[in-house]
């Protein structure tokens, strides 16, 4: 059985932000030697309660951890979502009040979205 190359490309926008909630634009793109696919999905996350419910996904646990950003060891409030077989995790910086990073393992495949590059006062350079 070979391997595949996926070359896939994510953009976040936001659309709302304040001090209760965050609402987020999220475009995926990913390309294979076969062809294109392109979706795009709206995400309302409650910062009041730091409650980010994500449809058919069950939240196992909630811990911290450090994470590099920009040179600089962030804490992070992680979210694990169990996706049977695999499992998402959300990086929240405490501080910021942001996502800085988000992974999917599903069997062999795993990705990582990571915030590259932002004006949120806190996590500027």
């Amino acid at each position: 059985m070979g391997s595949t190359y996926v070359d896939a490309k994510a953009y976040l926008e936001v659309l709302d932000y304040n001090s209760t909630h965050v609402t987020l634009l999220q475009r995926i793109t990913a390309g294979t030697s076969e062809g294109t696919s392109e979706d795009a999905f709206l995400v309302w996350f409650d910062l009041r309660t730091m409650n980010f419910p994500l449809e058919g996904l069950y939240l196992n646990r909630v811990y911290e951890e450090k994470v590099n950003f920009n040179g600089t060891a962030r804490t992070c409030r992680v979210y694990e979502y169990d996706m049977r077989p695999g499992v998402t995790l959300i990086y929240f910086d405490k501080e910021a009040t942001w996502i800085l990073k988000q992974t999917v393992a599903v069997s062999d495949f795993h990705s990582e979205i990571t915030l590259v590059e932002t004006n949120i006062p806190g996590l500027k350079k």
